[in-house]
């Protein structure tokens, strides 16, 4: 279930603005994010890449370039990430 109790979540918010708005898979009730809006429009979209158990390991931008890389232990918690 995770940190959301079993609901897809649907964006990160700041007292001022949305920080991030995303877009969930194919599946009703799947919480496999697939893409996320940063900020307020739809130009800054980003690509999520899972490995095969679900965590995030890279972030593209809307032209496929890579701008992130997370490394996990053996916990997959976030040991490093990488900001391109």
């Amino acid at each position: 279930m995770g940190e959301t109790g079993g609901k897809a979540p649907v964006g990160r918010f700041s007292v001022e603005r949305p920080k991030a708005r995303t877009c969930e898979g194919p599946d009703l009730g799947s919480d496999e994010v697939l893409m996320q809006y940063n900020g307020s429009g739809t130009s800054n979209r980003e690509w999520l890449i899972a490995d095969v158990r679900g965590s995030i390991v890279a972030i593209t931008d809307n032209t496929g370039t890579v701008t992130q890389i997370n490394k996990y232990n053996a916990w997959e918690v976030v040991e490093w990430n990488s900001n391109f």
